[in-house]
């Protein structure tokens, strides 16, 4: 089994695929955008 985020674990952090959907979608997002972003969705 897989461990990591993301459905097949391929991201070792959450960051990380907010990272991914920032980059992809060209979300613009700043890091501590990312980290403030990754803060609440843990908190949910």
């Amino acid at each position: 089994m897989s461990r990591g985020f993301y459905h097949d674990g391929r991201f070792a952090t959450l960051p990380d695929v907010i990272n991914h959907y920032n980059e992809s979608l060209k979300l613009g997002l700043s890091a501590p955008e990312v980290n403030d972003l990754a803060e609440y969705l843990k908190s949910i």
